[in-house]
């Protein structure tokens, strides 16, 4: 019992480690937009926007290369490494199926992603750091991803510093400093970072890794691609094109504001990313205690959505940010150049997600994946509508996502109101999960009862 007990809390991270990953995490939402409004007050507006439109193109655009196998495998190692405090990939043949599904999907998929960066960017130059940034965010991304199911913290932190910290403090350097503007410096240091990180600290996973898809290659190109196209086929095709409408419906509104104003883009993106701040405290200190509740099939809908709290919590947040930066407006100090009508009608749009997020998260696990596609294009349709019309007024074009994502909220709620009725269609088909493994006790239990 000693022994078991003390491996079981050798997996738990310690207090101070779990409060410094909560304040990286709030550090992580200000960083960049704090690198952003430094340049944009010291009257580099070139380098604002160049810093903008890269880091929001590669958010559009990354997500491409995400292929969600990495499930199969953290369900390996959550089932088979909580008896014995071990955490980490388990099994050679999922191992390898993760790492050489990995190398796939972005060999395949890497074209398609740059088409989407090209859509964003449309320069020859900022294109092509930004096609190496893609791939370093995802490698970066999917290593965070596992050191959070793996618990460590401390290297999460490290892995964040290294992937934003360091870039944009060299980015700032180099401005200040050499007045260079260019947005190159910043992944030239990412890249660096992912080398030092990678040979430091991941030198023994590149190394399984590389052994791994050297393996798989040398059945021969046909079959190294054919066994993972079956699983896509099957499984991971409409996940990802829901994961990439789920990523660009919060930033569909800064692609038109980019392609028909262009010179308020770093403007725009530097306002949003304050307002975002609702959706995202709110998700931190409310949704995420509610979310085993909101798990269950017999937690209503309407109930979990109009909680009170659900909207006050929300409506309080963009009320200080609102008031904050328009009191900072009447002192002098400006935060932000951009007309008041504007700034209410942004924070109007991350209020509503922000509200939205208890019926997203109740949806995704109630609804069939083709439901869940269909209403995340409804947000899509407005701002489109509005750009094919010829309305170039960012206000309009800020208020028709604000409708989009009004009406979405409508359909989530009563979707997955109709899905939780018995025998309903819209009903995501239940997972067959695996049996667990007897612990020993119970199977001292079942040698005893055997004749």
């Amino acid at each position: 019992m000693i022994k078991r007990r003390r491996a079981h809390t050798a997996g738990r991270p310690s207090r101070l480690e779990s409060t410094l990953f909560s304040l990286s995490k709030i550090v992580g939402l200000v960083v960049r937009p704090l690198v952003l409004l430094y340049f944009l007050r010291t009257g580099s507006t070139s380098l604002a926007h160049d810093f903008s439109l890269l880091l929001t193109a590669t958010a559009s655009s990354f997500i491409i290369l995400n292929n969600q196998n990495f499930r199969h495998a953290y369900q390996y190692f959550l089932e088979r490494g909580s008896e014995n405090g071990v955490r980490g990939l388990g099994g050679r043949s999922i191992f390898s199926t993760y790492v050489s599904g990995t190398f796939t999907h972005i060999l395949c998929f890497i074209a398609v992603a740059a088409a989407v960066l090209w859509v964003w960017i449309g320069r020859l130059d900022l294109f092509l750091i930004a096609l190496v940034l893609i791939v370093i965010e995802k490698y970066f991304d999917d290593d965070q991803r596992v050191l959070v199911y793996k618990r460590r913290y401390y290297q999460w932190i490290l892995n964040f510093s290294l992937r934003v910290i360091v870039p944009s403090l060299a980015l700032i350097l180099a401005y200040t400093l050499f007045r260079v503007e260019s947005a190159s410096i910043y992944v030239a240091v990412a890249l660096l970072s992912a080398g030092f990180y990678v040979g430091v600290f991941q030198r023994q996973f590149a190394r399984l890794s590389i052994k791994s898809i050297a393996h798989d290659v040398r059945k021969g190109w046909p079959e190294f691609f054919r066994s993972y196209f079956i699983q896509y086929r099957e499984e991971l095709f409409i996940a990802q094109i829901w994961a990439f409408l789920t990523a660009n419906v919060i930033i569909v509104d800064r692609f038109f504001i980019n392609a028909t104003n262009p010179l308020m883009f770093s403007e725009y993106i530097f306002a949003i990313n304050v307002a975002n701040t609702v959706q995202a405290f709110h998700n931190l200190g409310y949704v995420s205690f509610r979310r085993p509740e909101l798990l269950k099939s017999s937690t209503s809908v309407i109930k979990a959505e109009f909680a009170p709290l659900n909207w006050l919590l929300p409506l309080a947040l963009t009320s200080f940010v609102l008031v904050g930066c328009l009191a900072a407006d009447a002192l002098g100090y400006p935060l932000s150049q951009l007309d008041a009508s504007l700034l209410v009608a942004i924070s109007l749009l991350y209020f509503l997600h922000a509200v939205s997020l208890v019926a997203k998260e109740m949806a995704f696990w109630r609804l069939k994946r083709s439901v869940l596609l269909a209403q995340e294009c409804v947000v899509f349709l407005f701002p489109i509508s509005v750009y094919l019309l010829g309305y170039t007024d960012p206000l309009i074009i800020v208020l028709a996502t604000c409708a989009g994502v009004f009406i979405r909220l409508v359909l989530l709620i009563l979707l997955a109101h109709l899905a939780s009725k018995p025998g309903s269609s819209l009903r995501i088909s239940p997972v067959a999960t695996a049996p667990s493994r007897p612990s020993g006790r119970e199977r001292q239990s079942a040698k005893a009862q055997r004749p």
